[in-house]
């Protein structure tokens, strides 16, 4: 899922910095549809668009859902690595996370 993430992530950017027509003035904004093959996104407009084919609750959101379980995930990951890590700036220990060892 990371791996996913983080293609998605890249080769959006990528797309983005190479193929926008105004550049740093739009904010990289893409006039035409993306030239690269994104896997989540394509994985994403799949999913919505079930929403005009079919009204049945169960499908009604299910890119909403994916969507939601990639950001439950990305919180997760960020709140362990903190947590394994602790709190640093450029390398430096700022706070470290224990168990019952914490200002409440």
């Amino acid at each position: 899922m990371s791996v996913l993430i983080i293609y998605s992530i890249l080769i959006t950017s990528i797309d983005r910095l190479l193929n926008s027509e105004c550049g740093f003035s739009c904010g990289y904004m893409l006039e035409k549809s993306p030239k690269y093959f994104n896997p989540l996104d394509a994985i994403l407009l799949k999913l919505s668009s079930y929403h005009e084919r079919l009204f049945n609750i169960q499908l009604f959101l299910l890119d909403t859902f994916l969507f939601a379980i990639i950001l439950l995930y990305t919180f997760i990951c960020v709140l362990y690595g903190v947590i394994k890590i602790g709190i640093n700036l450029f390398s430096l220990e700022i706070y470290r996370i224990k168990r019952r060892d914490t200002i409440p």
